[in-house]
């Protein structure tokens, strides 16, 4: 992986497709390091059918300031792992006085979280997995994941009400669909059902925000970890939120079901990619200048029309 984005001195002990975590040193306890906090990088890194494909400069502020916006939105109605979100604040913790410009409004410190071992992926509209899982059934109707789908939707369409299609959270990557009654068997049901409601009522309330600014909320993907708050374990928000990385997003104006509508996600590099004769035989393509800043554009625009209010 590029090593563009480092805290200088140390090592990051875990490296996702896109973020890097870091101990966070005890600065009451100099040579040990925190329990409770690790340091988050957004790097530039874009990933794509499960590959580190290369780096986009500037993507990653971009990610990080529509993330930290949706927790801080949502944070009245579910607690998440933020701490501190400002550069030069978060940089004091590792002694760092002087913000290296590579860094700054891509870190972050967060509260350390046990990872619930799903991703819970909300779906609105028929589109990407689920439209080719409908399309493979000739269009009838019956069940998905314990969802009832009549038959004879075209591609696109909205669902009357949001649907929970639960993955497991691979390392590897490769995650697999799930149902909700596996997901109560791992996690039990009351941590399943309170991350349930809470997944339905982000999307909505994020898809009704969204809206008001042009911008359809398709679907998206949620994760959360237990987190021990005044003596309860809870159920916090974490990782990314409803970025355009980690949801399908549509310019409203472009909207008409059956038609593909302009989207406003990193599915504009996937179609790129898939455009230009692209598999996983073949050796990660360089990424045309053109492409690079018509998807900042996009993410841009999403975080823009979020901050407009």
């Amino acid at each position: 992986m590029m090593e563009k984005f480092v805290i200088p001195g140390h090592t990051p002990f875990k490296q996702g497709k896109v973020r890097d975590l870091y101990r966070v040193p005890d600065l009451t306890n100099p040579g040990n390091f925190r329990t409770d906090l690790a340091l988050c990088v957004t790097t530039d890194r874009i990933s794509a059918f499960n590959r580190v494909m290369g780096e986009i400069p500037g993507r990653g502020p971009i990610l990080c300031a529509i993330s930290n916006f949706w927790k801080g939105h949502f944070n009245e109605y579910i607690p998440n792992d933020l701490y501190k979100t400002e550069t030069e604040e978060v940089l004091s913790y590792f002694g760092i006085k002087e913000v290296p410009e590579n860094l700054r409004n891509r870190v972050s410190l967060i509260y350390l979280a046990k990872r619930l071992p799903f991703e819970f992926i909300i779906r609105g509209y028929l589109a990407g997995s689920l439209y080719r899982e409908y399309e493979k059934r000739n269009f009838a109707e019956g069940y998905y994941l314990g969802h009832w789908l009549p038959k004879g939707m075209n591609e696109f369409q909205e669902f009357e009400r949001p649907l929970l299609t639960p993955t497991t959270k691979s390392e590897s990557g490769e995650d697999e669909d799930v149902s909700f009654s596996e997901v109560v068997e791992k996690i039990g049901r009351q941590t399943a059902e309170s991350v349930r409601l809470a997944s339905i009522a982000l999307y909505l309330m994020g898809h009704r925000y969204l809206l008001g600014w042009g911008i359809i909320l398709v679907d998206t993907k949620f994760e959360f970890g237990l987190r021990n708050i005044n003596g309860h374990e809870c159920p916090c928000l974490i990782d990314e939120v409803l970025t355009p990385d980690s949801s399908r997003l549509w310019l409203s104006q472009s909207y008409s079901p059956g038609q593909r509508p302009v989207s406003l996600d990193k599915q504009y590099y996937r179609d790129w990619l898939t455009g230009i004769g692209w598999n996983e035989s073949k050796s990660v393509p360089r990424i045309s200048r053109t492409v690079q800043q018509n998807l900042l554009a996009k993410y841009e625009f999403v975080l823009a029309s979020i901050l407009s209010n």
